[in-house]
């Protein structure tokens, strides 16, 4: 039987041959995705997915429909089985946990958003983010960022290309594992996708000609680096929301913790002072 196709409300949704079938559907989407099942033949299941739920949480309910475009049914002789398979493949996705009931033959189905991040996505990165128990290598495994190491002349094209809406920061004495770890607890971690970090020997010098050739981006003022060995970091692609004002504190480099496997944590920098307000320095 060939796929099948129909339009319920906002969701889309595509009948597949093989359960098998639903591993392409997976590919790629990261933990961006729901995985289901219901006991009963294809038609009842097309009635039952708008009222579908798709959040484990006792709050509010949030339907398939409000958050995914795609709906992906496949038939299984063991639905549930079937739709833990493919959590033990590409893990849980948005699920707390895996799938429960009996083992009976019905439709496993995977959720999935092709218009960008889903709205559940969103809200569960940052309700995850802002959970001060959360360690930092936490925050990194759960991070949206995509990180790139680069050479440092691989920087200017980006910044380029980008025209203008980049921001340029650095970490002094640190390599890129530890740049990473800066930059996810970083105030400006959650206005971009991409993250694009370079080693350089001087970072004053290293940014000074950066930002001679392609300009400040989306700062007011220059990078205040010091001369020592680091990473420049390049920010990219700005997310729906506006990205956080630069305090001028913050635009120094971030500075090393104290002393070597120091426990705490990186040192935010100050609020910026009310426009208007007289500089004590």
């Amino acid at each position: 039987m060939a796929p099948v196709s129909a339009n319920k409300g906002s969701l889309r949704v595509k009948r597949l041959r093989h359960a098998e079938e639903l591993t392409a559907v997976l590919q790629g989407r990261g933990r961006d995705f729901w995985v289901t099942f219901l006991t009963c033949d294809f038609q009842v299941c097309k009635d039952r997915l708008p009222k579908m739920r798709v959040s484990s949480s006792s709050a509010e309910p949030v339907y398939a429909h409000e958050v995914f475009t795609h709906a992906f049914l496949a038939p299984a002789p063991s639905a549930k089985a079937a739709g833990n398979r493919l959590l033990e493949s590409f893990g849980l996705g948005l699920r707390q946990k895996r799938l429960l009931g009996g083992e009976c033959k019905g439709f496993v189905i995977v959720f999935v958003n092709n218009a960008g991040e889903s709205s559940l996505a969103q809200a569960t990165r940052t309700a995850k983010m802002n959970d001060r128990g959360s360690s930092v290598d936490d925050r990194l495994n759960r991070t949206h960022l995509a990180f790139a190491d680069v050479p440092v002349a691989g920087l200017g094209p980006a910044a380029d290309e980008s025209r203008g809406a980049f921001l340029l920061t650095c970490v002094s004495d640190r390599g890129l594992q530890e740049c990473r770890r800066r930059i996810v607890t970083s105030q400006w971690h959650d206005s971009f996708r991409r993250c694009l970090m370079a080693q350089v020997p001087d970072c004053k010098s290293a940014t000074e000609c950066f930002c001679a050739k392609h300009g400040l981006g989306l700062r007011n003022i220059a990078v205040r680096a010091r001369s020592r060995p680091g990473c420049l970091v390049l920010l990219l692609d700005r997310r729906s929301a506006p990205a956080a004002p630069v305090p001028a504190e913050a635009a120094a480099c971030v500075p090393p913790l104290h002393g070597a496997g120091s426990g705490s944590g990186p040192r935010h920098a100050p609020e910026p002072p009310a426009p208007g307000a007289r500089s004590s320095a």
